[in-house]
């Protein structure tokens, strides 16, 4: 299996994502996705219950179709992402060459 890129992932201000040397970030599945997506990155290398990415997609209260949404979510951000690295680097608002 060839080595992917690394994911470059700009938290501070606008998001914006960088995957296998393009812009993925109008690939990404809406406002949840783009929570979802951020709360995984700052959460990387840890294991992380389901439950608890509903609570984080969900404050108040989980609608019934909690955990298909959630898979549908983690689905689609797998699609944008490709086979890119999960591995993210963040990067706190500076710009990097």
């Amino acid at each position: 299996m060839p080595p992917s890129a690394p994911v470059r992932v700009h938290l501070c201000g606008r998001l914006e994502v960088r995957a296998d040397d393009r812009d993925a970030t109008p690939e990404l599945p809406g406002r949840q996705g783009r929570l979802l997506f951020a709360f995984l990155v700052l959460e990387r290398g840890r294991p992380i219950p389901r439950d608890r990415l509903i609570s984080v997609l969900w404050p108040a209260t989980a609608p019934a179709t909690a955990e298909g949404s959630l898979s549908a979510l983690l689905s689609r951000l797998r699609k944008a992402l490709g086979a890119a690295t999960p591995t993210a680097e963040l990067n706190a608002g500076r710009s990097r060459p």
